[in-house]
């Protein structure tokens, strides 16, 4: 077995888990946004600190026990051990009726070094373009895993949101608008062809 790094060892345990929860919940249930989306569709170099997904249908003591059974299931277990990763503890500090977070601490099996990490469900809606589709090959050939089908947010609206996430709150709601992200796409194409990219 390769010798991986942290944010590898993450990254195994996010693709098992998204392959694992989308066997158990419905695909269109569920997406998957924010830097986690980028890296596994977009081909973005960046390693996220977190994974975001948003969620809707399904209420949160629904929620909490589908992802706290998934965590203890002696399946999900061994498909970790076969990557040479164990979960050392689990909690879930965060659960109401707009955000649900786990936190969990890993264990490199060859090394023995704890990684803490975490995920979380936002109950916002499903707004937006979404595609089911397989994450990037080049990952999922990189860890020699199974493919891993998720749904997840399209290059506009993972943009989209990536900058809505930086604006202030009054400045957001004047952003939400298709027309407008189309007008800003013109306009940076527009600058860009002007500099020669």
């Amino acid at each position: 077995m390769p010798v991986r790094n942290e944010r590898q060892t993450i990254e195994i345990f996010r693709l098992l888990f998204l392959r694992t929860f989308g066997a158990r919940v419905h695909k269109a249930l569920f997406a998957l946004k924010g830097g986690c989306n980028l890296r596994f569709f977009l081909k973005s170099i960046r390693y996220s600190e977190d994974m975001d997904l948003v969620i809707h249908t399904m209420s949160v003591g629904t929620l909490r026990n589908n992802v706290n059974r998934l965590l203890e299931a002696p399946s999900f277990a061994q498909a970790l051990r076969a990557q040479g990763i164990e979960i050392v503890r689990t909690s879930f500090p965060k659960q109401t009726e707009t955000t649900q977070r786990w936190r969990l601490t890993l264990r490199i099996t060859e090394s023995g070094a704890e990684i803490p990490t975490k995920f979380e469900f936002s109950w916002r809606g499903l707004g937006g373009e979404k595609a089911v589709e397989p994450v990037d090959a080049g990952i999922i050939r990189t860890y020699r895993l199974y493919p891993v089908i998720v749904q997840h947010y399209s290059v506009h609206s993972a943009f989209a949101g990536q900058v809505l996430a930086f604006l202030e709150p009054e400045y957001q709601e004047h952003y939400r608008n298709r027309k407008v992200w189309a007008e800003l796409q013109e306009q940076i194409a527009d600058g860009l062809e002007a500099l020669g990219t």
